[in-house]
């Protein structure tokens, strides 16, 4: 879903579904928060691929600073922004020698 479109998908307020089409043998979930001046775009989706990082990204005539999280769970994806994906929180372990 992208926010824009949907508002519920801006608070993971969205029912999870199956990855098809182009995200078909997906393992992975993907949200990514797009922040600008105006506000913010949050898209979420399916991933072939396990990710966490960030990007500053020209959009629609505007730049955005775009951070992609991936998450290993059905549906993961829909949890609010401050929600830790196991990468993340993996990260932060081996970081702190937890």
């Amino acid at each position: 879903c992208v926010s824009i479109e949907s508002p519920g998908c801006l608070h993971g307020d969205i029912t999870p579904t199956p990855c098809i089409g182009a995200d078909s043998g997906s393992s992975y979930c993907l949200k990514s928060v797009g922040t600008q001046v105006s506000g913010q775009v949050v898209f979420r989706t399916c991933s072939k691929t396990l990710q966490t990082n960030c990007s500053l990204t020209f959009m629609e005539g505007e730049f955005y600073n775009i951070c992609h999280d991936s998450c290993v769970q059905d549906g993961c994806n829909v949890a609010s922004a401050t929600g830790l994906s196991l990468l993340t929180a993996g990260l932060i372990g081996l970081f702190y020698g937890l």
